[in-house]
């Protein structure tokens, strides 16, 4: 069913953005970096979903 993979693709990408973060946090990226990896993630983001 294309919803039940879909669902699994955005938990997928949910445990990344998580492992993501940790990793962007332990090698002392600036809150600056992160925020502008997560703009860029958001715009990749809506691109897809349009």
């Amino acid at each position: 069913m294309p919803a039940n993979k879909l669902r699994a693709l955005i938990e997928a990408h949910m445990t990344a953005y998580a492992a993501f973060g940790k990793v962007a946090h332990e090698m002392g990226s600036s809150s600056r970096d992160y925020d502008k990896a997560s703009r860029e993630e958001e715009r990749v983001l809506l691109a897809v979903c349009a």
